[in-house]
């Protein structure tokens, strides 16, 4: 599924891992769930840090991808297979997750970090759309740094009755 070049780039990302992540799959015996399987092994080839595992995320939609830490279940989802232009989101949230300080002004940090409660967001997108990718990766960043936050990237084109 990945080129040789990504695979490359992929590699040298992911050495800025600082923590061990874990993505937790929750599947089903379709052909996207098995594209979504192909693409977590090969991901967690690349790091010694990055591990992937099937489980319950407790999605309505499947296949499902929750990004966090070893043990739980993560606040960063992607609905669907997060390729196009959604896979650099996909990376991020493994970066934010294995401790990578994502690059953010120091007072929103402290804005985002202080929201109080408990707030779910979803985000139904085109694999092709130039803008989606930055709506997701700012949500994303909420959920990395604010507990009380997660986020669900749905791929629009896999769940087109719900869009």
């Amino acid at each position: 599924m990945l080129d040789d070049s990504i695979r490359s780039q992929l590699r040298e990302h992911l050495e800025r891992i600082q923590r061990p992540v874990e993505i937790v799959a929750e599947l089903d015996a379709g052909e996207t769930s098995g594209r979504v399987r192909v693409l977590l092994e090969e991901l967690a080839e690349l790091s010694p840090d990055l591990s992937w595992r099937e489980g319950v995320v407790d999605a309505t939609r499947l296949p499902t991808l929750a990004v966090g830490q070893p043990g739980a279940i993560g606040s960063m989802r992607f609905c669907g297979v997060p390729m196009g232009h959604e896979f650099s989101s996909l990376v991020r949230a493994i970066l934010h997750a294995g401790g990578h300080p994502p690059r953010v002004d120091p007072d929103l940090r402290a804005q985002i970090e202080a929201i109080p409660g408990e707030h779910h967001f979803e985000t139904f997108v085109s694999l092709s759309c130039q803008t989606c990718p930055g709506v997701v990766q700012a949500l994303n960043l909420f959920a990395a740094l604010n507990s009380g936050v997660t986020h669900t990237m749905v791929d629009g084109s896999g769940f087109s009755e719900e869009m």
